[in-house]
């Protein structure tokens, strides 16, 4: 997921910042990955995709 946000939200070196979480709410451990970037065009559904990154991103 890193790699995702190193990759799309910034592209050629543009400055920002990738915030990672883990902890645990009610027993469930929980990853949070989350970035500043340009964010995803708004005509695509991150969740309808054949990227094998954002389906790994959906999991």
């Amino acid at each position: 997921m890193i790699t995702n946000s190193l990759k799309h939200a910034f592209p050629k070196g543009t400055p920002g910042e990738i915030n990672v979480d883990f902890g645990h709410d009610d027993g469930t451990f929980v990853l949070s990955v989350a970035d500043n970037g340009r964010g995803f065009p708004e005509d695509m559904d991150f969740r309808k995709t054949d990227s094998m990154g954002l389906q790994l991103v959906n999991s």
